[in-house]
């Protein structure tokens, strides 16, 4: 998938993730998220492409798989962006009518 598409560029797309997860969440845990992630996406970068289609389809299984979990990654930190943007809005709304 990577050499497929190039322009999806993963690691930006987990390094992205960890760091902003990071600034919402524990930081310890964002970034070992994206890191188990980015390892994982190396790792099969650095796998041979499979000779047989059953070897290719697992090859893409896996990749599959961690363009998911990125995604899951990426989800839960827009649903910690959208519970912050809602705090602040609430904070300016009492703010607004108690000042």
């Amino acid at each position: 998938v990577a050499q497929a598409f190039p322009e999806l560029n993963l690691d930006w797309w987990l390094w992205g993730t960890g760091a902003m997860k990071a600034e919402t969440q524990n930081p310890s845990t964002a970034a070992t998220r994206a890191n188990d992630l980015r390892s994982s996406a190396l790792s099969l970068q650095s796998e041979p492409r499979g000779k047989t289609s059953k070897a290719q389809a697992a090859q893409a299984q896996k990749w599959a798989e961690v363009f998911d979990r990125a995604l899951l990654e990426r989800l839960d930190l827009m649903h910690a962006v959208v519970e912050h943007q809602d705090r602040v809005i609430e904070l300016l709304t009492h703010e607004i009518k108690n000042p």
